[in-house]
């Protein structure tokens, strides 16, 4: 790479004056600096060459700055640098605030993620916290579910329980109506006829006749049916010997 001239500098800055608006400065630089003998062609240079050639210089500085020492690229994303920067400070002092730079935006990045993963964590406990509560709603739908049941089953055994209530006076108002239609029977009055000792049947004692009942209140209870005959019966009588009764009936037989 060919050397910049001090004259060719001068020139540079003549031309960057003039253009500022800067006459008497750009006069009195091209006198003292005897640019009127340069040999630099000035419609060869184009305006705002001083400014041009000073950016380039100073992003050369700063892509030198982003390399490594043996040339190759800096892990990591390219660090612009301040002009007042690469003005100041040599090349180690460059890399060393473009390494700085890069630890404070690797840890900015570092935060984002973290901040991004912490939303994320948070969406995570969030859905299982709305499974919870959608496990809780259903736990309580089920306790209010079982709630009506047993409520229900309730209802039903009260119900039953009326019911048997219910039938139990009718079973009581049944055994009243038996109760009272036994003893309305208990108190009717029983004849009971007086009948004449004999020995043999009615063809032995023609003449005998039986005596006319006489009504007497007798307990419903005291009183025996005796049953086996298939015929009216016509006669009977106690035995005087032993607790038997004899009767009989129209097939000429008895029964004791």
């Amino acid at each position: 790479m060919t050397t910049l001239t001090s004259q060719e500098l001068n020139f540079l800055i003549f031309r960057y004056l003039h253009e500022s608006g800067f006459i008497h400065s750009a006069f009195t630089l091209g006198y003292e600096a005897n640019l009127s003998k340069a040999v630099i062609d000035g419609n060869q240079v184009p305006p705002g060459a001083l400014i041009s050639f000073v950016q380039k210089g100073l992003q050369y500085l700063e892509l030198e700055a982003n390399l490594n020492d043996d040339g190759m690229d800096i892990d990591g994303d390219f660090a612009l640098l301040q002009p007042v920067d690469l003005l100041t400070k040599d090349m180690l002092e460059l890399r060393q605030i473009i390494k700085d730079k890069r630890e404070k935006i690797d840890k900015e990045k570092e935060k984002e993620k973290e901040k991004e993963r912490d939303k994320e964590r948070e969406k995570e406990r969030e859905k299982e916290r709305e499974k919870e509560r959608e496990k809780e709603k259903e736990r309580v739908e089920r306790e209010k579910e079982k709630e009506r049941e047993r409520e229900r089953l309730e209802r039903e055994r009260d119900r039953e329980r009326e019911k048997e209530k219910e039938r139990e006076k009718e079973r009581e108002r049944d055994r009243f109506e038996k109760e009272r239609d036994r003893d309305e029977k208990a108190k009717m009055p029983v004849e009971i006829p007086q009948v004449a000792k004999a020995a043999g049947g009615p063809e032995d004692h023609p003449e005998a006749t039986v005596p006319a009942a006489t009504p007497s209140d007798i307990s419903h209870s005291d009183v025996t049916i005796l049953e086996g005959h298939t015929s009216e019966v016509f006669i009977c009588a106690w035995s005087p010997t032993g607790s038997l009764l004899a009767s009989g009936y129209d097939k000429k037989s008895t029964k004791p």
